[in-house]
């Protein structure tokens, strides 16, 4: 499998990581809150953590994981908010790329219990795993364990 990251991409905790999210912020007009203040159809809260404006809090809790994960040196790399070009040059932008010391590369994409079925994202992963067939997509949402009561990450 050949290197899955761009040149353009600079990997979190890269010397030139901070320039590239101020770059970043200010293409995407410097994180500013949308005007109207509309609320997102299934409820879920933009929020900021580390330069990253992440879509949910599940969102952001994953991120904190993936970090105690990279920390713990069980992941060598995690890039957030990776974009691929599908055919007919479509933009999906996945919430975060893995790398294990192995070398493997994981696709992984955050989802909350209502938008997982929706027709949008079911057709944009067809087309990902035809134009990536060698690259793991993996779609996961947080879970309470009614057993435990705790919360836990689980593959849908």
């Amino acid at each position: 499998m050949t290197d899955p990251l761009p040149d353009t991409i600079v990997p979190y905790g890269h010397p030139k990581y901070d320039a590239q999210v101020a770059q970043l912020k200010e293409e995407m007009g410097g994180g500013k809150k949308s005007k109207g203040g509309k609320r997102n159809k299934y409820g879920a809260q933009r929020c900021e953590l580390d330069g990253y404006v992440f879509a949910s809090k599940v969102e952001r809790r994953r991120y904190l994981w993936w970090k105690d994960e990279m920390e713990a040196g069980r992941i060598e790399m995690l890039v957030c908010h990776p974009r691929v070009t599908l055919y007919a040059d479509q933009q999906f932008t996945l919430d975060f790329l893995v790398q294990y010391p192995d070398g493997r590369w994981m696709w992984e994409d955050v989802k909350g219990g209502a938008t997982k079925g929706l027709a949008d994202f079911r057709y944009k992963r067809k087309v990902f795993d035809a134009d990536y067939p060698g690259d793991p997509l993996s779609v996961v949402e947080e879970h309470t364990n009614y057993t435990t009561g705790r919360k836990e990450w689980r593959n849908v």
